[in-house]
């Protein structure tokens, strides 16, 4: 998963309409656009702000 960070780490998204999928074993990838309008280009992945563990700099 590629995550987009502009500005506060609570603000990253991710694509989760057309991710990219890559396969270890050859070392390609390909995007693979979805047809699901519940996903978004700019899924927020934290909704809810950062977990306890990120705001403490935890691992």
């Amino acid at each position: 998963m590629i995550a987009t960070v502009k500005g506060k780490l609570a603000d990253m998204t991710v694509n989760l309409l057309a991710p990219l999928v890559m396969n270890g074993l050859n070392h390609t990838g390909r995007q693979v656009i979805l047809d699901k309008p519940e996903y978004s280009i700019r899924h927020q992945l934290f909704p809810d702000g950062l977990p306890n563990e990120a705001v403490k700099g935890g691992t």
